[in-house]
């Protein structure tokens, strides 16, 4: 366990830098939940990457916003991202150079509900 602690220590993942997610609510489709939720998520480095991680595994929508990360960070963030999506079947979409979208199996998003997160997206990130 210590070598678990010490790997946190050293990547820096006990302690992700803060973010404050923002939630929305689309209207469903197909088997998807009464109220689908999507987690707007504005990481700041690498480091936080496990708070998009939880959060796409527990069944959100997670919607990545790297505008305040720097460009190797941010490749890493989106390998990482890859690999989770491939690994539970998920979908990853680019919506735009600094913002992408992570669908977990089993959640439908209509190309009108993927323009509605997009557009609440460039409002709250301008």
């Amino acid at each position: 366990m210590a070598f678990v602690e010490a790997l946190k220590a050293y990547t820096n993942l006990g302690s992700p830098d803060p973010i404050e997610p923002a939630e929305i609510t689309l209207a469903p489709t197909g088997d998807a939940p009464a109220e689908l939720g999507v987690q707007f998520i504005t990481l700041s480095s690498f480091a936080a990457v496990q708070v998009v991680a939880d959060t796409y595994i527990s069944g959100e929508v997670v919607l990545v916003n790297l505008s305040a990360v720097n460009p190797a960070d941010g490749r890493r963030v989106i390998d990482f991202c890859s690999g989770l999506v491939y690994a539970t079947q998920g979908r990853l979409k680019k919506l735009s150079k600094r913002l992408f979208l992570l669908q977990p199996t089993g959640i439908d998003l209509t190309d009108a509900d993927i323009d509605l997160i997009e557009d609440i997206a460039s409002g709250e990130s301008a």
